[in-house]
């Protein structure tokens, strides 16, 4: 590899550590979200999207996020999950990819990084079993765009 070629990935893999701010976090004093799959599912969404790609995906929102009031701001305490799954025959669910999780937190514990007070997270594997990482990547690239506070479906009662 030539040293221009070399010194352009390493300009790369710095921005976008930059962008993506990745790692590992500290969920614990949070509340748990193992029952996730008990919530409120709403269809899943086949196809195409800005930041996962082709994929086949499963959202479900819990008590607090199912509350909004269709404007302003989701409450402290909203948790959507989503799981994204690569597309199987068909558009059919295919195998899990990984698990996306935004939370509410206005007064977020320990200094948890908060993009518009939300939290954002990957699981890859299931939630509980894998370590949830810090993701900046999503508010910064595309969620800060969304209509309802950060989020781009309305998903109030």
């Amino acid at each position: 590899m030539s040293a221009r070629r070399l010194a352009l990935a390493v300009v790369a893999v710095a921005a976008l550590a930059m962008l993506g701010a990745c790692g590992e976090i500290d969920t614990t004093a949070l509340a748990p979200i193992d029952d996730y799959q008990t919530w409120r599912q709403f269809p899943p969404q086949v196809g195409a999207v800005d930041g996962h790609g082709s994929s086949y995906r499963e959202i479900f929102v819990n008590d607090v996020a199912s509350e909004y009031a269709h404007a302003g701001r989701y409450r402290d305490g909203a948790v959507l999950v989503k799981r994204i799954h690569a597309l199987g025959p068909g558009n059919s669910k295919g195998p899990l990819s990984y698990v996306a999780i935004m939370r509410k937190l206005d007064e977020p514990p320990d200094d948890l990084p908060t993009d518009g007070g939300w939290l954002f997270t990957k699981v890859a594997g299931e939630v509980g079993v894998a370590e949830e990482r810090h993701f900046s990547l999503c508010w910064n690239t595309c969620h800060r765009q969304a209509p309802w506070d950060g989020v781009y479906f309305d998903y109030g009662e």
